[in-house]
């Protein structure tokens, strides 16, 4: 039996001047038509903003009850006494109530079985994995906005009264109209009534008193709580001592640092930067975590994530944040302002194939779609509104 390869190169050696070759047929590439040619793949890169910030920040209870009894005036607890005097008469503050509707908020989507059956070959195929992992996402990002509604805005597009649940009636309350004061109403609330007075819109009266107050300021430094009628319509620029302002009466009211956190968005946030000498009040980065109790410091526990601070207070910087014409800054007390919550964020599956009316309910017809769908049932809620605040009106 010839050896080819050893004739092969004696030929060459014979004949320098010739080149081994190769016939040039096609090679198969990646532009090949009717070839495979991975263009899509399976990830999803997301364009839009979907990190959630106050929602994780806040602090979460459970639903254990719809309202609270509250304090809302004390008596004169204690009275000195003549000696061999009648006693004094008995004493008891005043009550009320809080009430706290239950809010229900969906993300439904549906894909077909078609889909979720090639998409397990097709790799340029969306697949309902990701559409399950894409409405999580969206559905916490709209959880954020709803709870970041700004309620100058609802009430200047107020067509009624308030009658709680935002435009639609079924929104959970929202942490601008929570923080806000008689002062602010007067200027923003419009013709109808409530669009200041959270939840129904009526128990917690913002339209007429002061009772209610949470500490807001506005931005050229004016104390709001329960005094003061600045013109909120025209912003001022921002300046430390009204931020200062904000966490003084806050402080005076009871506000624990350690259940605080400011929040605000980014352009007011580098305006801070701006303005402050890192080595004076805006000091070393603190180190946070966000659990089921909204944003906590670290004390001693390796582990969180770096954040600003101010006056030791974290800084929590989101992009939904109510707007003047910058960020509004809130202080936020965790102890007394937190999402209370029947069903955290759920993912329900419906019957197969689904169901549909066609006119309202006389006809149904079922098609070959599978339908899911994102539950989130609670309230953003408040037991005490004076030891939480904003500054507003600033540009």
């Amino acid at each position: 039996m010839k050896n080819y390869d050893f004739e092969y190169e004696k030929f060459v050696k014979q004949s320098p001047t010739l080149k081994p070759f190769v016939k040039a047929d096609a090679p198969l590439l990646s532009s090949t038509t009717a070839a495979f040619n991975q263009v899509y793949g399976r990830a999803v890169w997301c364009w839009v903003n979907r990190t959630p910030s106050l929602w994780a920040a806040l602090a979460k209870q459970t639903w254990e009850n719809s309202g609270i009894r509250v304090i809302t005036a004390d008596p004169t607890w204690t009275a000195g006494i003549a000696e061999d005097a009648t006693l004094a008469d008995s004493v008891k503050p005043t009550y009320a109530y809080m009430k706290f509707p239950l809010r229900q908020m969906m993300t439904k989507f549906q894909y077909s079985r078609a889909q979720m059956i090639l998409s397990k070959n097709d790799d340029s195929i969306a697949t309902p994995q990701q559409l399950v992992k894409d409405a999580a996402e969206g559905h916490i990002a709209g959880l954020e906005t709803l709870i970041q509604k700004n309620a100058e805005t609802e009430a200047a597009g107020a067509g009624a009264g308030y009658g709680g649940g935002g435009v639609d009636g079924y929104q959970p309350e929202s942490i601008d109209r929570i923080i806000s004061a008689d002062a602010e109403e007067d200027d923003f609330g419009g013709t109808y009534n409530g669009w200041y007075s959270p939840w129904d819109g009526s128990n917690y009266d913002r339209d007429s008193g002061t009772t209610h107050d949470a500490v807001v300021v506005h931005g050229d430094g004016t104390l709001c709580y329960k005094t003061g009628n600045p013109a909120f319509t025209t912003d001022a620029t921002l300046s430390l001592d009204a931020l200062d302002t904000l966490y003084l009466n806050c402080r005076k009211n009871g506000l624990d640092p350690r259940n605080a956190f400011f929040y605000t968005g980014w352009d007011t946030y580098m305006r801070i930067k701006q303005l402050i000498d890192p080595k004076e009040r805006f000091v070393d980065p603190v180190k946070v975590s966000f659990t089921v109790n909204g944003v906590r410091t670290e004390r001693g526990a390796e582990g969180g994530m770096l954040v600003s601070s101010y006056n030791g207070i974290p800084i929590i910087v989101g992009a939904k944040c109510p707007t003047d014409t910058i960020s509004k800054i809130y202080l936020i007390d965790q102890s007394s302002i937190f999402m209370r919550v029947a069903t955290p964020p759920t993912l329900f599956d419906s019957e197969f194939p689904t169901s549909a009316s066609v006119d309202g309910g006389a006809t149904w017809t079922k098609k070959l779609n599978y339908e899911s769908f994102w539950l989130t049932e609670g309230n953003l809620v408040a037991t005490r509104f004076n030891t939480s605040g904003k500054l507003c009106a600033l540009k």
